[in-house]
This record gives C-alpha cells, structure tokens and sequence, in this order.
C-alpha cells in the first residue's frame, strides 16, 4: 500500500535498485497480472503506519488466501470472503500459544480465523492450511510448535519450504 512505500522511500529505499514496479492499490481492490488476479483484503496490522494488507491470489484454477502481518480482521474484512472458497490458506500465527495481540495473530485467534473461514465455507476439509511467520519470541522450537500446529490440522511452514497447491 502507499504508507509501505512511503516508509520505503524514508529509509533510503531504491525501486531501481531493487529492480521494482510499483503497483500500489488499496484494501478491496483487484488488479490482473496474468496469469493472476489479485485482490487485496485489508489487514489488522499496525494503524499508526497505515493500510496494511493480505491477498487473495489466483490463477485460474486455484485460489489461496495469503494472510501475514495481521491481526484478527475486523468485522467488515469478512464481507470479502464471500463466494471464496480456498484451495491453500497461508497464514500468520506469530504470537504462538503465549499472547495475544491486535496486529498478529496467536495460535488461538489463527484457528478463531480458520473456523470463521470453514462457517462461510471458504475453507474446506480440502483446503491445505498453513501457519507462518513466527516470532522468535514468542513461539517454542520448530518441533514443539509443529506438534502443536499438526493437532490443529495446519501444517507448520519453515525456513526454503515449497507448497504444492
């Protein structure tokens, strides 16, 4: 969104060297890269910088949801899933099992996320569900949280890992 670029730009952010075109489009709003489509769903991040988002990307043929840095969506974000169904959910779960916070969520508010998802029927018994984006602080060692994770019926992403969808 514009406020990232702005923080960009302040800390000395170069689009040509990072070889980058911008698109910026706010909350609720699609735009088509072929092959994709990509709609953006406003996230619960961090208000002070500003609009935060998650995505919707599809190909086609299968549609994911992709959803770090945020918090539990507020009550008008949901609107948007209607008529979605998922084929992969990847999503945050930064807080672990210990906290909870308004612009990350916690294993607790991750599986609040998914069962809201599962009741409008975009997330199915065949959607693959993905947690990501753990704090150091906040979360135990790979295998405890993988454990965890696994109960819930998520897989537990790590550091090079690949996803088939």
């Amino acid at each position: 969104g514009p406020s990232v670029l702005t923080k960009w730009e302040a800390s000395g952010g170069s689009d040509k060297e990072a070889e980058m075109r911008r698109v910026p489009f706010l909350p609720n709003r699609s735009i088509e890269l072929p092959p994709y489509s990509v709609r953006s769903i406003e996230a619960s991040h961090n208000e002070i910088i500003g609009d935060a988002m998650n995505y919707i990307l599809s190909d086609g043929q299968k549609t994911i949801l992709f959803a770090s840095d945020t918090g539990m969506y507020k009550d008008h974000v949901w609107d948007g899933f209607k008529g979605c169904r998922f084929d992969a959910v990847i999503m945050e779960a930064t807080m672990g099992a210990k906290a909870q916070a308004k612009s990350h969520l916690s294993f607790r508010d991750f599986q609040s996320m998914i069962d809201k998802l599962r009741e409008m029927d975009a997330v199915t018994s065949e959607t693959l569900v993905c947690a990501t984006h753990f704090s150091h602080q906040q979360v135990e060692p790979h295998e405890q949280i993988e454990r965890t994770l696994g109960d819930m019926g998520v897989i537990c992403a790590y550091d090079g890992m690949v996803i088939k969808v």
